[in-house]
């Protein structure tokens, strides 16, 4: 069977643009004031869930108020400081003129990794043609280059995105795959806190190597 790491970039741009389109419809809808979207590929099949939701989901009402924040006390966005702090360092595993990929200097689950706009835009629903299909080549290599050097381990990938109600409350728009497998420990259980057995530089050295092979079969590059 096809998987998000296998179908063609092609088919990821179609994907792209539907999700786009199915979240303008939802928005038009009364008392929705988020659509979460996300997919989990397991060993079978995978496929996109978008979830109306009444009020902003606690994990966007805290990224939006660091950035309401941060913004206002030193007119930046974190996220952006973010991008320019991981751009060539030890964490990054692709860059181009449009995305940046990385892995976060405090991960939350096992080989996780982001992929961000490099410039600042608070909503996916605005991303235009072009850069959309330079997101799907991305995001294809990236979890192409995920399942061959980590054996398929189960994923979610998620977007993060601005409300498109009226609200005060934006963020940087972007993607994060998580995997599906718990940790050795259950530190966080009990402490919120998260002890990774991987450090993410180690992480991103491995991806970045598959990736820069992943990308080049997909493009035709030998």
């Amino acid at each position: 069977n096809e998987t998000l790491s296998t179908i063609s970039v092609g088919q990821w741009s179609n994907l792209l643009r539907v999700i786009q389109d199915r979240m303008k419809w939802l928005y038009g809808k009364k008392g929705v004031i988020y659509v979460s979207v996300y997919a989990e590929q397991t060993k079978g099949h995978a496929r996109f869930n978008l979830v109306t939701l009444p009020k902003l989901p606690p994990i966007i009402e805290q990224e939006a108020a660091t950035y309401h924040n941060t913004y206002r006390e030193t007119a930046v966005c974190p996220m952006c400081s973010v991008v320019s702090i991981e751009t060539g360092g030890p964490r990054q595993i692709h860059i181009d003129e449009h995305y940046i990929v990385f892995t976060p200097w405090a991960p939350t689950t096992l080989y996780e990794f982001w992929i961000f706009p490099r410039r600042h835009q608070t909503s996916f629903m605005r991303v235009g043609q072009k850069e959309l299909d330079s997101l799907a080549l991305v995001i294809r290599a990236a979890l192409g280059a995920f399942d061959k050097t980590f054996n398929s381990t189960p994923y979610t990938i998620v977007l993060h995105s601005s409300s498109e109600k009226k609200t005060s409350k934006q963020l940087h728009w972007h993607f994060e795959v998580h995997t599906n497998t718990p940790f050795d420990n259950s530190l966080h259980v009990g402490t919120g806190i998260y002890f990774n057995p991987i450090p993410p530089e180690q992480v991103a050295g491995r991806l970045s190597s598959a990736f820069k092979r992943e990308f080049a079969l997909l493009v035709g590059v030998s």
